[in-house]
């Protein structure tokens, strides 16, 4: 069995080149401060609140200040006041800040790629029935070239296997999940949500928050309990194929140490596991991202092949695109 972990760096290096690349997290301000079409007031409000414009914060300084807020503000009985309106900002940066960068634009360069050879490409045409793919990303990029590129079935389930089907899982939701649908079994919806139309309040967990989204009570007192089902569903799947894999390839995440439940629970699979991970395969820019894949998995068995293969390849390259310093 194989399982792929695709971060934000898959899809930064598979759309270079086109237009709609999405932004690496640490210029999410500078994605926004660029957009003619739409404005962000409530953002630049909090960019400001933290002594910062909008161009120069990233989205974890962003999005943390305002899940902390929302969690220890005024309205839930806590400690702290805001010179911006929380609530006013939460819909701003789910409903159309996030939708702007990872939404529909997203989805319409998947369905750009026609043909030619990369990264994303070439590993998704190495799946076989009963593999495993855990995206992290909100964008629907890697269903969506699974389905067309590769004629690779994917499936969210609550089952380990599924037969005819590679098993599916986004961890941290997803611009094509509405925050009331329970996403817990069926083949991956493709269609992100449409930026700025009412009811398109993405189920998209944060970037580095405290995750009260994990918690049943919280999402019963909150009228929302399909969001811990959803959840739940997901990282399950996450869990059960570090716990099962033979195979790990790795394409553009490094396991942040800030997503502190994550590391956890994928450590808690690797420690489940009955018999050693036979290869681990990961594309990076950085060679000693290494460190932090040993560190989620546990591996300091030398039996482990372990494999670096450079930066994710674009499926643009002979276009350009303003994509910033990596």
């Amino acid at each position: 069995m194989k399982a792929i972990f695709v971060g934000a760096g898959c899809s930064y290096g598979t759309l270079g080149g086109h237009p709609a690349c999405p932004p690496l997290a640490r210029y999410f301000g500078r994605f926004l401060a660029k957009d003619t079409l739409f404005r962000y007031p409530e953002l630049t409000k909090v960019a400001c609140h933290l002594g910062k414009q909008l161009c120069e914060i990233g989205m974890e300084e962003l999005w943390s200040c305002i899940d902390y807020h929302a969690k220890f503000g005024p309205g839930r009985g806590g400690c702290l006041n805001s010179s911006w309106d929380n609530g006013h900002a939460v819909v701003e940066l789910k409903a159309h800040a996030l939708l702007q960068a990872f939404g529909r634009a997203c989805d319409q360069a998947a369905s750009d790629i026609r043909s030619g050879d990369f990264t994303l490409k070439s590993v998704l045409s190495t799946l076989q029935e009963g593999d495993a793919i855990v995206s992290f990303n909100w964008d629907t990029l890697t269903e969506r070239l699974a389905k067309e590129c590769c004629s690779v079935k994917l499936k969210h389930s609550s089952c380990a296997t599924h037969p005819g089907f590679v098993r599916f899982a986004k961890p941290h939701g997803s611009a094509s999940w509405r925050l009331c649908d329970g996403i817990t079994d069926g083949e991956p919806n493709l269609t992100s949500l449409e930026v700025g139309i009412e009811g398109s309040d993405p189920l998209v967990l944060g970037a580095v928050p405290i995750k009260s989204e994990l918690i049943k009570e919280v999402q019963l007192q909150q009228g929302a309990p399909a969001i811990f089902t959803v959840v739940m569903s997901q990282w399950a799947a996450a869990v059960d194929a570090v716990r099962n894999a033979d195979e790990f390839v790795v394409l553009g995440y490094s396991f942040p140490k800030e997503d502190h439940h994550g590391r956890f629970l994928l450590q808690e699979g690797a420690r489940q596991r009955k018999k050693h991970i036979k290869r681990i395969e990961y594309y990076d820019p950085n060679e000693i991202v290494i460190e932090d894949i040993r560190g989620t998995f546990l591996v300091d068995d030398a039996n482990t092949e372990i494999c670096w293969k450079g930066k994710v390849t674009s499926a643009f390259s002979n276009r350009n695109c303003d994509r910033g310093a990596v």
